[in-house]
């Protein structure tokens, strides 16, 4: 039986702040507006974006490696006693 892993949208969807930083790569490479004079402007506009995305992924990553860090000290946790009688 296979597995279907859920769409990018549907992944994105669990990861707001994600999405917003690809909201805003998006605006930069639509730029409907007009306010994006240079391609050298889009570009650093669209790698502070990434380094946003990439510093929440990090913390994300941090947040669940302590959680299993902790999980794992507290099944650890548990003394054994042994007896010499």
């Amino acid at each position: 039986m296979s597995v279907t892993r859920p769409s990018f949208d549907e992944r994105l969807g669990k990861h707001p702040q994600l999405c917003e930083r690809f909201e805003s790569i998006l605006v930069i490479d639509e730029d409907t507006a007009g306010t994006i004079d240079l391609a050298d402007e889009a570009e650093r506009l669209a790698i502070s974006e990434v380094r946003q995305a990439a510093r929440i992924t990090r913390y994300h990553f941090e947040d669940v490696e302590l959680a299993h860090s902790l999980r794992h000290r507290q099944q650890m946790s548990v003394i054994y006693w042994q007896t010499l009688f």
